[in-house]
Protein backbone atom coordinates (compact mmCIF):
# COMPACT_ATOMS: atom_id res chain seq x y z
CA UNK A 1 0.00 0.00 0.00
CA UNK A 2 2.83 2.30 0.16
CA UNK A 3 3.47 4.76 -2.73
CA UNK A 4 6.66 3.99 -5.07
CA UNK A 5 8.65 6.86 -6.17
CA UNK A 6 7.14 6.50 -9.92
CA UNK A 7 3.91 7.29 -8.33
CA UNK A 8 5.12 10.16 -6.07
CA UNK A 9 7.10 11.49 -8.41
CA UNK A 10 4.17 11.39 -11.24
CA UNK A 11 2.11 13.70 -8.80
CA UNK A 12 4.64 16.49 -7.89
CA UNK A 13 5.16 16.65 -12.02
CA UNK A 14 1.37 16.87 -12.26
CA UNK A 15 1.24 19.83 -10.30
CA UNK A 16 4.92 21.22 -11.83
CA UNK A 17 3.71 20.75 -14.81
CA UNK A 18 0.55 23.08 -13.67
CA UNK A 19 2.50 26.02 -12.38
CA UNK A 20 1.88 28.58 -14.28
CA UNK A 21 -1.99 28.45 -14.26
CA UNK A 22 -1.85 28.44 -10.68
CA UNK A 23 0.01 31.38 -10.11
CA UNK A 24 -2.96 32.56 -13.24
CA UNK A 25 -0.91 32.50 -15.94
CA UNK A 26 -2.36 31.35 -18.93
CA UNK A 27 -0.65 29.60 -21.77
CA UNK A 28 -2.68 30.64 -25.04
CA UNK A 29 -0.44 28.78 -27.84
CA UNK A 30 -3.06 26.38 -29.20
CA UNK A 31 -0.31 24.38 -29.72
CA UNK A 32 0.41 23.47 -25.66
CA UNK A 33 -1.26 20.50 -25.37
CA UNK A 34 0.79 18.86 -28.20
CA UNK A 35 3.76 20.53 -26.95
CA UNK A 36 3.21 18.85 -23.81
CA UNK A 37 2.21 15.48 -24.97
CA UNK A 38 5.60 15.18 -26.96
CA UNK A 39 7.71 16.76 -24.21
CA UNK A 40 6.10 14.33 -22.35
CA UNK A 41 6.87 11.35 -24.91
CA UNK A 42 10.35 12.58 -24.81
CA UNK A 43 11.16 12.45 -21.45
CA UNK A 44 9.78 9.30 -21.08
CA UNK A 45 12.17 7.97 -24.30
CA UNK A 46 14.83 9.55 -23.51
CA UNK A 47 14.54 8.43 -19.16
CA UNK A 48 13.51 4.65 -20.73
CA UNK A 49 17.05 4.64 -23.06
CA UNK A 50 19.07 5.64 -20.14
CA UNK A 51 17.16 3.51 -17.60
CA UNK A 52 17.89 0.16 -20.33
CA UNK A 53 21.34 1.44 -20.59
CA UNK A 54 22.22 1.77 -17.14
CA UNK A 55 20.58 -1.25 -15.55
CA UNK A 56 20.94 -3.19 -18.30
CA UNK A 57 24.28 -2.66 -20.54
CA UNK A 58 25.83 0.02 -18.72
CA UNK A 59 25.92 -1.40 -15.43
CA UNK A 60 25.35 -4.62 -14.95
CA UNK A 61 27.17 -6.19 -18.22
CA UNK A 62 29.88 -3.47 -19.30
CA UNK A 63 31.20 -1.80 -16.46
CA UNK A 64 30.68 -4.67 -13.98
CA UNK A 65 32.36 -7.19 -16.30
CA UNK A 66 35.15 -4.58 -16.88
CA UNK A 67 35.16 -4.00 -12.86
CA UNK A 68 35.40 -7.80 -12.59
CA UNK A 69 37.91 -8.48 -15.20
CA UNK A 70 40.26 -5.08 -13.48
CA UNK A 71 39.58 -5.50 -9.92
CA UNK A 72 42.94 -2.92 -9.15
CA UNK A 73 42.19 -0.64 -11.48
CA UNK A 74 42.49 3.24 -10.71
CA UNK A 75 39.49 5.60 -10.26
CA UNK A 76 41.11 7.27 -14.13
CA UNK A 77 41.05 4.34 -15.53
CA UNK A 78 37.40 3.39 -14.65
CA UNK A 79 36.41 6.94 -15.79
CA UNK A 80 38.26 6.22 -18.99
CA UNK A 81 36.46 2.48 -20.01
CA UNK A 82 32.96 3.96 -18.63
CA UNK A 83 33.02 6.79 -21.03
CA UNK A 84 34.47 4.56 -23.75
CA UNK A 85 31.52 2.66 -22.82
CA UNK A 86 28.68 5.18 -22.96
CA UNK A 87 30.11 6.02 -26.14
CA UNK A 88 30.02 2.56 -27.49
CA UNK A 89 26.42 2.35 -25.85
CA UNK A 90 25.09 5.52 -27.58
CA UNK A 91 26.33 4.75 -30.74
CA UNK A 92 24.81 1.20 -30.78
CA UNK A 93 21.06 2.30 -29.72
CA UNK A 94 20.83 6.34 -29.93
CA UNK A 95 22.97 7.53 -32.64
CA UNK A 96 20.11 6.55 -35.50
CA UNK A 97 17.51 8.64 -33.30
CA UNK A 98 19.64 11.60 -32.30
CA UNK A 99 22.55 11.42 -34.90
CA UNK A 100 25.56 12.52 -33.19
CA UNK A 101 27.95 10.22 -32.90
CA UNK A 102 30.06 9.99 -29.19
CA UNK A 103 27.79 11.60 -27.30
CA UNK A 104 28.17 11.63 -23.58
CA UNK A 105 24.77 13.19 -23.14
CA UNK A 106 24.17 9.69 -21.10
CA UNK A 107 26.58 10.57 -18.64
CA UNK A 108 24.33 12.98 -16.51
CA UNK A 109 23.22 9.83 -14.92
CA UNK A 110 26.53 8.20 -13.69
CA UNK A 111 25.14 9.06 -10.48
CA UNK A 112 22.76 5.86 -11.30
CA UNK A 113 25.84 3.54 -10.79
CA UNK A 114 24.50 3.02 -7.03
CA UNK A 115 20.76 3.51 -7.51
CA UNK A 116 20.20 1.10 -10.72
CA UNK A 117 16.41 1.12 -10.48
CA UNK A 118 15.73 5.14 -10.12
CA UNK A 119 15.54 5.46 -13.55
CA UNK A 120 13.48 2.81 -14.94
CA UNK A 121 10.88 4.43 -11.78
CA UNK A 122 10.89 7.61 -13.71
CA UNK A 123 9.75 5.79 -16.90
CA UNK A 124 6.94 4.56 -14.91
CA UNK A 125 6.26 7.98 -13.24
CA UNK A 126 6.02 9.31 -17.00
CA UNK A 127 3.52 6.56 -17.91
CA UNK A 128 1.54 6.99 -14.38
CA UNK A 129 1.49 11.07 -14.83
CA UNK A 130 -0.10 10.48 -18.58
CA UNK A 131 -2.85 8.73 -17.11
CA UNK A 132 -3.99 10.60 -13.72
CA UNK A 133 -3.70 13.80 -16.35
CA UNK A 134 -5.81 12.18 -18.77
CA UNK A 135 -7.66 11.03 -16.35
CA UNK A 136 -8.17 15.07 -14.67
CA UNK A 137 -9.04 16.56 -17.95
CA UNK A 138 -11.86 18.96 -17.51
CA UNK A 139 -12.26 18.42 -14.30
CA UNK A 140 -11.87 20.26 -11.11
CA UNK A 141 -8.05 18.95 -9.89
CA UNK A 142 -8.05 21.73 -7.49
CA UNK A 143 -10.47 19.98 -5.22
CA UNK A 144 -8.00 17.13 -5.03
CA UNK A 145 -5.87 18.13 -2.01
CA UNK A 146 -4.73 15.80 0.43
CA UNK A 147 -7.59 17.06 2.85
CA UNK A 148 -10.18 16.58 -0.09
CA UNK A 149 -8.31 13.33 -0.80
CA UNK A 150 -7.91 11.88 2.99
CA UNK A 151 -11.90 12.44 3.67
CA UNK A 152 -12.50 10.48 0.53
CA UNK A 153 -10.35 7.74 1.43
CA UNK A 154 -10.58 7.38 5.49
CA UNK A 155 -13.99 9.68 5.94
CA UNK A 156 -12.10 11.97 8.41
CA UNK A 157 -9.97 14.88 6.73
CA UNK A 158 -6.57 15.20 7.81
CA UNK A 159 -5.39 15.52 11.35
CA UNK A 160 -3.22 15.06 14.13
CA UNK A 161 -6.29 13.99 16.44
CA UNK A 162 -5.80 9.98 15.16
CA UNK A 163 -2.17 10.11 15.93
CA UNK A 164 -2.54 11.95 18.94
CA UNK A 165 -4.86 9.27 20.23
CA UNK A 166 -3.32 6.01 19.21
CA UNK A 167 0.19 7.49 20.97
CA UNK A 168 -1.98 8.37 24.06
CA UNK A 169 -3.07 4.58 23.97
CA UNK A 170 0.34 3.15 23.11
CA UNK A 171 2.13 5.18 25.79
CA UNK A 172 -0.57 3.98 28.52
CA UNK A 173 -0.29 0.62 27.76
CA UNK A 174 3.45 0.70 27.95
CA UNK A 175 3.07 2.10 31.01
CA UNK A 176 0.76 -0.22 32.26
CA UNK A 177 3.46 -2.88 32.03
Amino acid sequence: GVTSNAFTEAIAFLFQTRDLKILGIKNTDNNVEYYNSLDLFWSAYEIMGAALVYIYIYIYIYIWKWLYENPNTEVQNLKENAIRILKEVWNNYFDDVICKMDSLILSIYLYITNYTLYLSAYLIEHLIEFRIDQYIQGKNYGRETPLYWMKNAVGQSLSIKPMLGEAQKAVDNLNSR
